[in-house]
């Protein structure tokens, strides 16, 4: 288990990908403590885990899927989202 809360990008290819079988093993992971959704092919996981831990979970229960997972810095950010995507960002991480 990591040291500290970090926040991961989860993202996946939505025309090669079980995005409910996806949806379904973050909501379930013991070790994701928040997950937001905004984006259909992305997810943004908070998480006192390393990187490794949550890509091993994915991988034993979703396997043979293509994804990328990476630790992103939470304080610099920008884009164009709705503000509710804004505040939890700001407030979850």
């Amino acid at each position: 288990m990591a040291n500290g809360k970090k926040t991961y990008s989860l993202s996946f290819d939505p025309h090669e990908t079980d995005a409910v079988a996806l949806h379904e093993v973050i909501k379930s992971s013991e070790f994701v403590t928040q997950w937001w959704h905004f984006l259909s092919s992305t997810y943004l996981i908070v998480s006192y885990s390393s990187r490794m831990d949550i890509q091993n979970e994915i991988v034993e229960k979703w396997p043979n899927q293509k994804f990328l997972i990476v630790e992103t810095n939470p304080k610099d950010y920008g884009g164009w989202l709705p503000k509710d995507a804004w505040t939890w960002i700001e407030e979850s991480t």
